[in-house]
């Protein structure tokens, strides 16, 4: 009988050829698309239990265990069936230093982080699906994060009360066609805030750069904020008695 079953299935994989590499290349897809999934997934818990062994020395983040589910994470959102970090939401926990272990949460989608004392940033481009920044409230310094214009899907950014400094890429903001909220009041910002550009963030619907050292003419498509917008220093650009 055992020889009678061979035979057929060797003769239903003659006749049935494609049917049969189908079945392995799917076999073979799952098993990859489960194994992908398990080492991303612990790939991310192992790049939180980094930033927490930096950044948390106020013992906040106890919850966090590899042993421990996501859903008991505090401040930790995971994706319901690839188990990818997509959402983190730590503020005001007195977290210190760099956010550089970070970089491999590659799903994240909403990264908040405000009134801590974080002093260090990553590039961007570490995220490339980040929807959400807020950022605001804490010790980062040195230029403008590199790599904006790689969030193609960045609505909110918000980086306001740190202590940044130089020119800001307006070439690539300009990149960004869902930009929705742009702050980035109180730093140490300076240079054009692009008025020769052609290209403009028109879905710009919440803005600030008070508190800052920007020259120059402020563009048109600017002129549709209030001056409260452009306090400060920033008030000695051109352009503001049209507002």
């Amino acid at each position: 009988k055992k020889t009678e079953q061979k035979q057929s299935t060797q003769k239903m994989a003659a006749l049935f050829p494609n049917q049969f590499s189908l079945s392995k290349i799917l076999s073979l897809s799952l098993f990859i698309s489960v194994f992908f999934f398990t080492v991303s997934h612990s790939d991310d818990f192992s790049a939180l239990l980094a930033f927490k062994s930096r950044a948390d020395t106020s013992n906040f983040l106890t919850s966090w265990s590899r042993n421990a589910p996501c859903s008991s994470w505090i401040g930790v959102k995971c994706h319901p069936i690839t188990r990818r970090v997509v959402k983190i939401v730590l503020n005001h926990l007195n977290l210190t230093g760099s956010i550089h272990p970070l970089i491999h949460l590659t799903q994240i989608r909403h990264l908040s982080l405000h009134h801590n004392s974080l002093s260090s940033i990553p590039k961007f481009d570490f995220w490339p699906n980040l929807k959400h920044v807020y950022l605001s409230h804490n010790k980062f310094s040195g230029e403008f994060p590199s790599g904006i214009y790689h969030l193609k899907r960045l609505r909110r950014l918000d980086l306001s009360f740190n202590e940044f400094s130089g020119e800001i890429p307006v070439k690539e903001l300009n990149q960004l066609p869902h930009l929705i909220t742009l702050r980035l009041e109180f730093n140490s910002l300076s240079g054009s805030l692009g008025a020769d550009e052609k290209k403009t963030v028109a879905s710009v619907k919440e803005f600030n750069v008070s508190g800052n050292n920007f020259s120059g003419k402020i563009p048109n498509w600017l002129s549709k904020f209030p001056v409260a917008a452009f306090a400060g220093k920033v008030r000695e650009m051109s352009g503001l008695d049209q507002i």
